[in-house]
């Protein structure tokens, strides 16, 4: 029983570091692989033209002389 145990752990850690070295061993390829360090080409879209401004609101003083006007 105990030699199972033993065999189980021993079997566990080697598929461990099996594992560990396997997933560096892919990033090592993954980043020193030509294809994937190439740098993609930035593309700049042209800006739409900005909107036009609101026209300004009419002053007090022009409203309260047209009131004026329309009242007399």
């Amino acid at each position: 029983m105990m030699m199972m145990l033993m065999l189980l752990i021993l079997v566990l850690l080697i598929s461990a570091l099996s594992a560990k070295t396997r997933v560096s061993r892919a990033q090592r390829t993954h980043f020193s692989a030509p294809q994937y360090c190439r740098p993609r080409q930035m593309t700049f879209l042209p800006l739409p033209p900005p909107p036009p401004p609101p026209p300004p609101p009419p002053p007090l003083f022009s409203f309260l002389l047209y009131y004026k006007t329309q009242i007399s």
